[in-house]
C-alpha cells in the first residue's frame, strides 16, 4: 500500500514538473578569422546606388555567433538558415566550416566609406 501511494505521488509530481518551461542553453561558437569585402553598387551615371559588404568566418567551433555594424538588411549566403538583425547586432548559427553573409550598408556610412578608401 505504501509502495503505490509513493509511486502515484512519484508520478503526480513527475507530470506537474514536465508543464514546466525548460530553457534549452545553445551552444557558443567561434571563429578564426574574418574576411571582409566591401562592393559598391552603380548607377549608370556613376553614382553610388548601394553599398554592402561580404563577410566570410572561418568557423573554428560550430554554434552561435554575432556580428556588429549599422546594417539595413542581412542574407545568409552559406545555407536557408535564418540570420537575425536586432539594432546593430546579426546573430546567427554556424554550422559549416565557413560562413558567408551580406550585409547592405545604411546610406549615410557611404561618404565615409570611401574618403577613408581614397584618402
Amino acid at each position: 500500500m505504501k509502495f503505490s501511494k509513493f509511486v502515484i505521488l512519484m508520478i503526480i509530481g513527475l507530470l506537474l514538473f514536465s508543464f514546466l518551461p525548460v530553457s534549452i542553453a545553445a551552444e557558443q561558437g567561434s571563429y578564426k578569422t574574418k574576411d571582409e569585402v566591401v562592393y559598391t553598387t552603380l548607377n549608370p551615371n556613376g553614382s553610388q546606388k548601394e553599398m554592402y559588404v561580404v563577410n566570410s568566418f572561418q568557423i573554428k567551433e560550430k554554434g552561435d555567433l554575432e556580428d556588429y555594424g549599422d546594417y539595413k538588411s542581412v542574407k545568409n549566403l552559406t545555407d536557408l538558415s535564418e540570420l537575425s538583425l536586432a539594432k546593430n547586432k546579426v546573430s546567427f548559427t554556424a554550422s559549416t566550416d565557413t560562413f558567408f553573409i551580406k550585409e547592405i550598408l545604411r546610406r549615410s556610412h557611404y561618404h565615409g566609406i570611401l574618403i577613408s578608401l581614397i584618402s
